[in-house]
Formats: C-alpha cells, sequence, structure tokens
C-alpha cells in the first residue's frame, strides 16, 4: 500500500490522528479493490457499449485510482501544513483543510470503524 508509517508521518493534534489513520485506510482498501478488479478483468454487465464505457469513466478502477491518489495527496498535504503551523499564531481558528479532511472521511461513514463523533469534531469552517 502506498499509506506511510505513522511514525514518519508529521504528528497530528490528538482529536485527529484517528480520523487521518481511517481515511487513509478506506483509501488503501479502495486501491486495493480497484487495482484487484483491473487484474480480475471484471466487467459488468451492460445494455451497450456506450453505457459500459460510460461506466468505466465514471466509476471504473482507473478512475478510483486516480481519485485514491489525489484524496491521499490532500490529506498528506494537509499533515505537512498542520504541523508546520502548529504553533503560529492564528492556530485556534477554524481550519478549512481539516474540515475537508474530515468530510473526506464522511463519505465512509457507514463503515464499522467510523466514529461519528468526528463529524463534530472541528465544528463549522469559517
Amino acid at each position: 500500500m502506498s499509506t506511510d508509517e505513522p511514525s514518519a508521518q508529521p504528528s497530528l493534534p490528538t482529536d485527529l490522528d484517528p480520523l487521518v489513520k481511517f481515511l487513509l485506510a478506506r483509501l488503501d482498501d479502495d486501491e486495493t479493490a480497484a487495482r484487484s478488479h483491473m487484474r480480475g478483468g471484471g466487467i459488468l454487465p451492460f445494455e451497450s457499449i456506450g453505457q459500459a464505457a460510460d461506466h468505466a469513466a465514471r466509476h471504473g478502477p482507473l478512475r478510483v485510482l486516480r481519485e485514491v491518489a489525489a484524496k491521499r495527496s490532500m490529506v498528506h498535504m494537509w499533515l505537512a501544513r498542520s504541523h508546520m503551523q502548529r504553533d503560529r499564531p492564528g492556530a485556534g481558528r477554524p481550519d478549512v483543510a481539516a474540515a475537508m479532511v474530515v468530510a473526506m472521511a464522511a463519505v465512509f461513514a457507514e463503515h464499522p470503524d467510523f466514529d461519528s463523533s468526528w463529524l463534530g469534531a472541528l465544528g463549522k469552517p469559517g
């Protein structure tokens, strides 16, 4: 998997550490499923080649892999930024980027490891 070891990642505020680990694990799950689908050549039944192509463009494994890479990149950018700015003035202000990380994790709200308290951890972004 592409997820870095937690010890290699910048330290996080305690309340978001489990959420970020959860989100990166779900992205790993999505990546694994997409790669498995690509290796297996799985094809879903569609009425036309056009429908199959449209579905693959919207939900196919290549798109999933691009989305996983983009989301993982955003999480790591936030991790680096939060680590650098933790002790700077204004560190207590609402963090829109952190709220975006929470929003990305909310997509997986039905997962058994999802903690609904994460949704209110940051309040509303300013």
